[in-house]
């Protein structure tokens, strides 16, 4: 405990000689660690480029950059 606080990846209060951690900091500590041990395999699923290119996209639009992107400028004939 006293490493994780010295390091600040748990946050707490030193008060003489004892620390004092809230419960909401220690249960937030506690979900965002990871399980012990290797992680499982994901289930290995194809992807698709068109089913990419669809999901890119439809993100795109979702935030409304479009605009902001670079688009190449097509050449013109002269």
């Amino acid at each position: 405990m006293r490493r994780l606080l010295a390091s600040q990846r748990l946050f707490g209060i030193k008060v003489g000689p004892v620390w004092g951690v809230y419960p909401e900091d220690l249960e937030s500590f506690i979900r965002g660690r990871r399980p012990p041990g290797r992680p499982r395999n994901a289930a290995t699923r194809p992807i698709d480029e068109d089913d990419t290119r669809h999901r890119i996209t439809d993100e795109r639009a979702a935030a409304g950059t479009d605009e902001a992107l670079f688009k190449p400028k097509t050449p013109t004939s002269s």
